[in-house]
């Protein structure tokens, strides 16, 4: 798996409560597996080439290019490639940040940017 991370932990640019950790470019090349896991903040992905799927608790889903899923802090969460079409992805570390619609908490966000359909937690399927 290529990896490349820039980590800016110890940058002071922003003065917001809501601090970025890190920001990692990663591409499965069949060398490595996510296993399911959690952090204490919350991670947007942004997915740039190939096929996969998701899992965030109870819930899997597949993603593309062009789908963005948004895990909120302490949610199990891990992802799988496509075989045949890698799975490549930016993923955003974000500390203090927590994402909800109207006022309610959810596990994760999911947005396919393609079809504009959006997935709130694990009983919510909006279409745009």
């Amino acid at each position: 798996m290529s990896n490349n991370r820039i980590d800016i932990s110890k940058n002071d640019v922003f003065d917001y409560e809501a601090k970025l950790i890190y920001i990692t470019y990663s591409k499965f090349e069949n060398d490595w597996t996510s296993l399911m896991h959690f952090h204490p903040f919350s991670e947007i992905f942004y997915v740039v080439g190939g096929k996969g799927k998701f899992t965030v608790e109870n819930d899997t889903f597949d993603v593309k290019q062009d789908d963005m899923i948004i895990v909120n802090p302490n949610v199990y969460h891990h992802e799988d490639s496509d075989g045949d079409h890698p799975l490549e992805y930016v993923v955003l570390g974000v500390e203090n940040l927590s994402f909800g619609l109207n006022g309610e908490d959810n596990e994760f966000l999911y947005q396919s940017f393609e079809k504009k359909t959006m997935m709130i937690s694990n009983t919510i399927l909006l279409i745009f």
